[in-house]
């Protein structure tokens, strides 16, 4: 993809500071853009051109109005589309399995998250 941006799309505020805390640890140049409904998200990752496309997007499951499902269902249809890393409290195995049938979903990790295991994550998907 074309920038160093990644999407956050979670409900919970505190992921969005974990998460912003975590990622200005590990490079100044990644820039977070965070969505507290995947609605919203959608709408953004919709209207940017493809040279504009994050580098990877990290979504919760687990969200009202529309839930991280939900969101794949839709972005499954996009034409220019990104790696998705799911990021959920979730350990149950329906959930991963689910997760996997997804062919953007590219790792399924669960809260809290270990700082280490999601920068060598976000590192692989670095434009260089």
């Amino acid at each position: 993809m074309g920038t160093n941006t990644i999407v956050v799309i979670d409900d919970d505020t505190i992921q969005h500071f974990i998460a912003k805390t975590i990622f200005k640890n590990i490079d100044a140049d990644i820039h977070l853009k965070s969505f507290l409904g995947a609605d919203l998200a959608l709408t953004y990752l919709a209207a940017l051109p493809v040279e504009e496309m994050p580098m990877v997007i990290l979504l919760d499951l687990n969200m009202p109005k529309m839930d991280g499902w939900d969101f794949l269902n839709r972005y499954k249809d996009f034409q220019h589309k990104t790696e998705v890393i799911i990021v959920s409290a979730s350990i149950n195995p329906i959930d991963i399995n689910k997760a996997a049938i997804y062919e953007d979903v590219k790792h399924f990790i669960t809260k809290p998250f270990d700082r280490k295991k999601v920068a060598e994550m976000v590192n692989a998907y670095r434009v260089k």
